[in-house]
């Protein structure tokens, strides 16, 4: 018979342990998607309009952000770590860059196509090319 030292032990309870937190992570994840896809397909199939488009984003986006935090607890182990203080700033520093770009994108893209849209700016363009209609 051989005895486990104290190291083995708490090694073996620990891997049992984040093996037990990828299977509830796993399984919510999977779980969240599919909930997901059923929202958007109970959509899609349904003749007449029985979820209405603010509820299915709504839905759909509240599924993704739960998502988010499970993917963040159950594999990142985001607050698990010695000094969860600095990577949780991290964190919430690359959420604001990425936020920024996003916006900022999307921002930039609408006044260019408010800008361009008008019929003035095609008018001007075929002025100068002198392109006849």
């Amino acid at each position: 018979m051989s005895k486990k030292t104290p190291v083995v032990a708490a090694q073996h309870k620990t891997s049992r342990s984040s093996f037990r937190a990828y299977v509830i992570g796993f399984v919510l994840s999977i779980t969240l998607t599919l909930a997901a896809y059923i929202l958007a397909m109970a959509h899609i199939n349904s003749g007449h309009e029985k979820i209405g488009h603010g509820v299915l984003l709504i839905g759909i986006l509240g599924m993704a952000v739960l998502q988010l935090f499970v993917q963040l607890q159950f594999f990142i182990h985001l607050g698990h770590e010695s000094k969860p203080r600095w990577n949780k700033i991290v964190f919430v520093f690359m959420v604001t860059v990425v936020l920024i770009i996003v916006f900022g994108s999307i921002w930039i893209m609408e006044n260019l196509h408010y800008n361009m849209s008008s019929t003035d700016v095609e008018n001007y363009i075929i002025q100068e090319e002198g392109i006849k209609p």
